[in-house]
């Protein structure tokens, strides 16, 4: 199942014929694991998380180029119209017509929790998984040992395992995908049966061992842009990145920039926000799969979610640093541009998002409202038009409306 790499159907719909970029082998033969954890508490809880980014230690030769373009042009396009979702375009197929698999909440599995049994735990929450969400029982299945270890610190009755699910498929979900030489995402169980994964190369931070064919801006720089002041981290001590702090327009971040964008950039010492774009994009996909499982077991959920909190502050953190990388160093924004594996991936990523965002989920946190706010500002939303208009799609179609500023 892990080797399975294709381009959904539903692609070929909004362009002309199927690109080739996603068709290959599927990069998780070599390389080193994504491991990138944290511990969001993705069924209710206390919204702590840990940290243990593993794709760095030696530094490598960096040839990115820090060129800046004052114009914020870059020869790949320049941004258009914009939509939340584009109805017209990939990330509106995925939203319109998903084609992952999933029987939900509706799904009975009254009859396992009844026949719950410590021992036997990882059968009970695979075949749960397998009844709601495919894709969390296709990530536990290529687990292996990983899966065996986070579902060890689940408590041992069938709400302690349901109520934990999101972060043991999130954190599991991290030890499948690759992320050296090339990095490899696996995305979602098709409903054909098939899965929905891509291989995509460079745009790792420069403090990796990646060995990659293009370094790219490191992603605790993102803090420094316009928008961090609307938003700010809570206390910026180990963000120095970050040249505001406390409470913006739009509230706090009391937790995300400390734990995934901390760290000097410049020190030579690898920290959580050396990563690149790769393991920004890494962290989306896990995050998806987070609210994901807390709507497919919204039965079971207590208590209030970070989920979606945290999803709209990975979309929010995505245009950030495709705005200042098209601004700022042109040559990196083009490497994605140049790459229709790299904006197939963004725009499947940014659809399948807001399938979630969209759906109902229970116990969410009551700033995440501002959060919307920021994510749809139109001049950020033009991040991802100027990807779609260089993949192809150039007539945008808002496809949720009740989430696009009037």
């Amino acid at each position: 199942m892990a080797g399975a790499q294709r381009l959904f159907p539903l692609l070929a719909t909004f362009v002309l014929g199927c690109p080739s970029g996603a068709e290959g082998e599927a990069g998780d033969a070599n390389g080193d694991a994504a491991t990138e954890s944290e511990g969001d508490d993705a069924l209710g809880g206390d919204d702590t998380a840990d940290d243990d980014d593993d794709d760095n230690d030696d530094n490598d030769d960096n040839d990115e180029d820090d060129d800046t373009a004052d114009d914020g042009g870059t020869d790949g396009g320049t941004p258009g119209q914009a939509v939340v979702v584009d109805a017209n375009c990939i990330d509106g197929a995925y939203v319109s017509s998903p084609p992952e698999a999933f029987g939900g909440a509706q799904e009975p599995i009254d009859d396992l929790v009844a026949g719950f049994q410590p021992a036997n735990a990882r059968a009970f929450l695979e075949e749960a998984m397998a009844r709601r969400y495919p894709t969390g029982a296709a990530i536990l299945s290529m687990g292996g040992d990983s899966t065996d270890q986070w579902l060890a610190r689940a408590p041992a009755t069938a709400q302690g395992v349901l109520m934990f699910a999101g972060l043991i498929v999130h954190e599991v979900g991290h030890s499948i995908d690759r992320s050296a030489p090339d990095s490899w995402y696996y995305i979602t169980a098709a409903e054909d049966g098939s899965d929905i994964s891509f291989t995509v190369p460079g745009m790792h931070g420069p403090l990796t061992n990646s060995q990659s064919p293009r370094y790219a801006m490191e992603r605790s720089r993102l803090l420094a842009d316009d928008e961090n002041a609307k938003r700010p981290p809570t206390s910026n001590s180990t963000l120095p990145t970050s040249a505001e702090s406390g409470t913006g327009e739009f509230g706090t971040d009391s937790m995300f920039a400390q734990i995934y964008l901390s760290g000097d950039p410049d020190d030579g010492s690898f920290q959580s926000g050396d990563q690149g774009y790769n393991m920004l994009i890494e962290e989306l996909v896990q995050y998806t799969n987070s609210l994901a499982t807390r709507h497919h077991f919204s039965d079971f959920a207590s208590g209030t979610s970070s989920d979606r909190h945290a999803l709209l502050t990975w979309l929010w953190w995505n245009e950030r640093y495709l705005r200042k990388i098209r601004m700022e160093r042109p040559e990196e924004h083009a490497w994605l541009l140049a790459n229709e594996a790299w904006m197939e991936l963004i725009l499947t990523t940014w659809g399948r998002a807001w399938l979630y965002i969209s759906a109902e989920v229970p116990g969410i946190e009551p700033d995440t409202a501002q959060l919307h706010e920021l994510v749809a500002q139109p001049h950020l939303l033009e991040e991802i038009q100027v990807i779609r208009e260089a993949y192809g799609c150039t007539d945008p179609v808002e496809q949720l409306p009740q989430y696009a500023q009037p």
